[in-house]
C-alpha cells in the first residue's frame, strides 16, 4: 500500500469513527439537552402559578377579617333543609306586617340533577287585599334569602265559594305560592 493510500485509509477510518461518535454521543446529548430544558420550561411555570396561587392565599388571609361579614350575609341566605324556622318565622312576620292571612306547608318535588344546591320546597298560601299580598311578594323575592318562586296562581273570592281563610271578604285575594328555598349544601354533600 502506498503512503497516499494509507493517509486516505486512516481518514477515512477517522472520519468514520468521528461521525459515528456524533451520531451515537452528540446527537442523543443534543436530544437529552432538549428534554431538560422542556422540563426546566415547565417546572418554571409550575412554580410561578403555585407562587401566584401562594400570594392570592396570603392576600386572602390578610383581608379575611373584611370579607368574614359578607360571608355571614350570604350563609344567613340559605335556609335549613332540616329544621327552616328562621324562614318560616320570617314569612309569618312578612305577611302580619302586610296585613294578610298565611298558611305555610312543606311541598315535596323532585330537583332536577342540574340542580347545583340542595333545595327545600315550600306552598305558601297568603290571602287579604290584592296589594297587600303583592306587597308580601315583593318583599318575599327582594329578602335577603335565596328563593325561587316557580308557580304562582292567584284567585279572586267572590260572594260565593268555598274560602280558605275565613276573614276574607269579597274581593280580596289568594296567592297560592309554590317556591324553593336553597340549603347552601351541593347535592353531593348532603349524601356524605
Amino acid at each position: 500500500m502506498t503512503a497516499k493510500r494509507k493517509i486516505y485509509l486512516i481518514n477515512l477510518s477517522f472520519l468514520t469513527v468521528f461521525c459515528l461518535g456524533i451520531i451515537f454521543g452528540v446527537l442523543p446529548l443534543l436530544a437529552e439537552i432538549k428534554k431538560s430544558s422542556e422540563d426546566l420550561r415547565f417546572q418554571k411555570r409550575a412554580f410561578n402559578l403555585f407562587q401566584n396561587q401562594l400570594t392570592d392565599l396570603e392576600n386572602f388571609q390578610k383581608d379575611y377579617s373584611s370579607y368574614q361579614s359578607t360571608l355571614e350575609k350570604i350563609k344567613k341566605s340559605f335556609v335549613s333543609p332540616d329544621v327552616p324556622i328562621r324562614f318560616i318565622e320570617f314569612l309569618e312576620k312578612e305577611a302580619r306586617e302586610s296585613e294578610i292571612e298565611i298558611e305555610i306547608f312543606p311541598l315535596t318535588f323532585s330537583s332536577p340533577q342540574s340542580d347545583s344546591w340542595k333545595s327545600t320546597g315550600f306552598r305558601i298560601f297568603v290571602g287579604g287585599p290584592f296589594s297587600n299580598c303583592l306587597r308580601f311578594l315583593e318583599r318575599l323575592e327582594q329578602s335577603s334569602y335565596l328563593v325561587e318562586i316557580f308557580q304562582l296562581n292567584i284567585e279572586r273570592m267572590g260572594e260565593k265559594g268555598q274560602r280558605r281563610f275565613e276573614s276574607l271578604s269579597p274581593g280580596d285575594v289568594i296567592f297560592n305560592i309554590s317556591l324553593k328555598t336553597f340549603s347552601g349544601e351541593t347535592p353531593d354533600e348532603k349524601e356524605k
